[in-house]
Order: C-alpha cells, then structure tokens, then sequence
C-alpha cells in the first residue's frame, strides 16, 4: 500500500503501526521496514492485512514466539521452507502446512513424512 509506505517514508512509522487495522493489502517491504523500526508487534497483531510476506518475517515473527499467528495466516507468505513447515508442525500446526503446503518450496523427504497422515485426511 503506497500510502502506508509514503506516510513510513515521512517518518510516521508509529502512526502506520497503530493504524494497521485500516490498511488492506501490504506487503513484505512494508513489514519488513516496521519491524526495522521496532514495530514488528503491529505486524504480528495485523498479519491478516499484508500479502506476499517472505521466509524471513516468517521467521522473525516465529523467533518471536509468534508460530501461531503464521500459522494462521500461511495463505500471506510465500516461499517458505521445510524448515519452517518443521517447526510448525512441531508446535501442533500440521493441518495448517498441510492445507497449505503450496506455500513451501523443498519440503524435505522427513517432514513430508510428518505431513504423510495430515495430507492423507485433507
């Protein structure tokens, strides 16, 4: 959303940050510059209003503590690895990596057999 992007562009992160519930349609450039800017919590809380999000702020917000909301919002990122999938699945997410698994690139033969029992009831 270049409205959001303009308004961080002029120093107004903050307000952006606090007003994520208004705004459709952001992207990864936009994500990864509010968590640079130490407002990564208002994109973990909004995540429902970007798209496009890439492995790394997957695994930001994961290193955060914050799997679930990934999780819940896999149709938002692209890209993402089998070691993501791993660490999702771990945490009770394999419905989710499973229903969305084209969202991963390389799964790998191990977590594929994680998957195994959730893709054969999808």
């Amino acid at each position: 959303n270049t409205t959001a992007q303009t308004l961080i562009d002029q120093q107004r992160g903050r307000a952006v940050a606090e007003n994520l519930n208004k705004f459709q349609g952001l992207d990864n450039t936009t994500a990864q510059t509010l968590i640079d800017q130490k407002r990564g919590w208002a994109v973990a809380e909004n995540l429902d209003k970007f798209q496009g999000l890439d492995s790394a702020i997957a695994e930001i917000l994961i290193d955060w503590g914050k799997g679930y909301v990934v999780a819940e919002n896999l149709d938002k990122f692209q890209g993402l690895d089998s070691a993501i999938a791993e660490i999702l699945i771990d945490w009770g997410k394999g419905w989710e990596v499973a229903r969305y698994i084209d969202k991963f690139q390389g799964l790998s033969e191990e977590t594929m057999e994680k998957l195994k029992s959730y893709l054969d009831k999808k």
